[in-house]
């Protein structure tokens, strides 16, 4: 599991590679993904970075007015989607919004996705922070949509779409 940031505890049985920035992620993706059946990418990584790192703090009594030039990061999950060989691709999609869902179904077709999962963020009480969640399924054969749930139960459902897109052993 590539892990940045990641506040949770760990599984004995799981290796963890810590990435801290996304050239870490994209990086240690790129190596690992040749040996896997399917990639699960359950959060993306900025979409913009700043253009030049300074070192060190700023003063800000001595530097005024700053001015912050961003870049567009590489879109690892569209790069590896365009590299598989037989593998299952899976996004998410954390929307906000009642124009979210279809903005999840643009994002699975224009990354070239097996499946997408989308929620919507601006609900209280699921996603970010939270043990629950309400997620649609987006696939090649339509959508299901479920209703709030332990992410622990989320995470079983998109495994169970994911099975039958795998190639048979």
């Amino acid at each position: 599991m590539l892990a940045s940031n990641v506040d949770l505890p760990r599984h004995p049985d799981v290796r963890y590679v810590d990435v801290p920035t996304a050239a870490d992620l994209r990086r240690a993706a790129l190596e690992a993904f040749g040996s896997c059946d399917a990639l699960v990418m359950a959060a993306a990584v900025a979409d913009f970075a700043p253009a030049t790192a300074r070192a060190g703090k700023i003063d800000k009594g001595a530097e005024g007015r700053l001015a912050l030039e961003l870049e567009p990061t590489v879109d690892i999950l569209s790069e590896l989607a365009a590299r598989r060989d037989g593998q299952v691709v899976v996004g998410f999609a954390a929307e906000h919004g009642p124009e979210g869902l279809a903005r999840a179904r643009a994002k699975r077709e224009r990354k070239h996705l097996d499946l997408i999962v989308h929620n919507d963020v601006s609900v209280d009480g699921i996603g970010f922070g939270s043990a629950e969640n309400e997620i649609t399924i987006i696939g090649p054969d339509g959508e299901e949509a479920l209703p709030r749930m332990s992410k622990d139960a989320c995470a079983e459902r998109i495994l169970d779409a994911m099975a039958p897109l795998l190639p048979p052993r």
